[in-house]
C-alpha cells in the first residue's frame, strides 16, 4: 500500500500523507505542535505528551505543555518544546 500511495501522490502531485494512513506532525517553531491522525493520549504532563498514532507512537518533550485544541482528527499543543520522538 505504501508504494501505491507514493506513486499516486507523485503522479497527482499531492502530499502522500493526504492519501495514505499515516499521521502528520507539524511543528511551528518551538512553541506549537499540530498532530493529525492520533488515536489516543497515552501520557500527559506539563513536560511530556505521548500519543498513540495510527502507525506507532509519538512523544513530545518540553515545558508547560498544554492542549490548546483536540478533536477526533487532530490535537494542537503549545508550550516550549525541546524534542519530538517517534516510537
Amino acid at each position: 500500500m505504501k508504494r501505491i500511495a507514493e506513486k499516486i501522490s507523485k503522479t497527482l502531485e499531492i502530499p502522500e500523507d493526504s492519501i495514505s494512513n499515516v499521521s502528520r506532525v507539524v511543528a511551528v517553531g518551538k512553541r506549537s505542535v499540530h498532530i493529525e491522525g492520533f488515536c489516543a493520549i497515552e501520557e500527559y504532563s506539563e513536560e511530556k505528551m505521548r500519543l498513540k498514532l495510527k502507525n506507532g507512537s509519538l512523544a513530545v518533550f518540553g515545558e508547560n505543555i498544554v492542549i490548546d485544541e483536540i478533536t477526533d482528527e487532530y490535537i494542537n499543543l503549545s508550550g516550549l518544546f525541546k524534542s519530538v520522538e517517534f516510537m
